[in-house]
């Protein structure tokens, strides 16, 4: 996605997603760069859109850089920040 693809998809919105890893988190992006989690327990952090990247910083989960957005067969796709996996597939 594009930068501004991006921060319209993100901003200020709840999000839920698939994490390859396990888990189907529930992601809130604040308008103000600041996010909450929930996946079986919960964490808060900060997000920005960097050149078109996600990037995250959690206070607990153990997650932090920023990765690519994709979009897959209708789908967005955010990849780990070596780009070498998805870490997560938005469901909306």
């Amino acid at each position: 996605l594009s930068t501004e693809e991006a921060i319209a998809f993100i901003k200020g919105k709840r999000l839920s997603a698939t994490r390859l890893a396990g888990g189907t988190p529930s992601l809130q992006f604040k308008d103000n760069g600041t996010m909450y989690g929930h996946n079986g327990g919960s964490d808060s952090g900060k997000w920005r859109i960097e050149d078109g990247k996600l990037c995250m910083s959690w206070q607990r989960w153990e997650y932090e850089g920023c990765g690519k957005l994709v979009r897959v067969e209708g789908k967005v796709h955010h990849l780990y920040p070596n780009a070498s996996a998805v870490h997560l597939v938005f469901n909306n």
